[in-house]
């Protein structure tokens, strides 16, 4: 929960309890949220109630603990937020139940928690669990590199498994500077997968930097091959 913290301001005018209340809480005009307690009048000051308005984070933070507190988990929401990032990550003993297959309920809690508390700020927003998200990336790394070797070893193309956008950046971003393979996306969402295939299916087609080295060596040995042929022979001496 978001425990502000609220002061009072006064003035004989409105605007002037209203400033009485900023310095007080070292903010301006756009960092804060007020009502008025009183209007003044005749030997009475005006009076505000004020108190920091919360931050894009702090909102969410705050949605997603009274969501988890309200279906019984035992889970604690944290946040790191800076001027471009809003990170919220759980943590707690029912954590597993929030992360789900392959992270598919983490991933309806960022975006349930996106649309109800809207990002005016148009922050990058990210929820994480347990540090799963930084485990599953590794693990997709490994995956993508595997099925490289493998797609090289057949020459055949492969499918991956549905993945949301997220997982198949991932493999699109490790792969991207191969030589040797492309990377592609089909299907439609939620359905949407990465394509694994080779960029040369045969000799024919190979990569031409390595086919310019191959038949360089081959002339190279055919010229070795003749000289070597070629050269008289010493006779036999007793």
């Amino acid at each position: 929960m978001i425990i502000m913290e609220k002061v009072t301001g006064s003035g004989k005018t409105l605007e002037k309890a209203i400033d009485d209340a900023l310095q007080k809480l070292c903010l301006t005009i756009d960092q804060a949220e007020y009502v008025v307690i009183s209007n003044g009048g005749f030997f009475r000051n005006c009076k505000v109630e004020m108190w920091k308005k919360p931050t894009e984070g702090e909102r969410q933070r705050d949605f997603l603990q009274q969501l988890l507190n309200k279906a019984g988990f035992d889970l604690n929401v944290t946040l790191s937020e800076d001027s471009q990032n809003i990170n919220l990550n759980i943590e707690g003993k029912d954590s597993t139940a929030v992360i789900g297959y392959r992270g598919d309920v983490l991933d309806s809690l960022q975006l349930l928690t996106s649309i109800v508390v809207k990002n005016s700020d148009s922050k990058h927003f990210f929820l994480d669990c347990e540090n799963y998200r930084e485990k599953r990336r590794l693990t997709l790394i490994k995956l993508a590199n595997n099925l490289e070797q493998k797609v090289l070893r057949t020459a055949k193309k492969t499918k991956l498994e549905p993945m949301n956008a997220y997982e198949r950046r991932i493999i699109h971003t490790t792969l991207k500077d191969s030589t040797k393979i492309k990377t592609h996306s089909e299907g439609t969402e939620p359905f949407r997968y990465v394509v694994i295939e080779p960029l040369f299916k045969n000799s024919a087609e190979k990569n031409p930097q390595e086919k310019a080295k191959e038949d360089t060596y081959n002339t190279q040995r055919k010229q070795l091959n003749f000289v070597f042929r070629t050269k008289s022979k010493r006779p036999y001496e007793k």
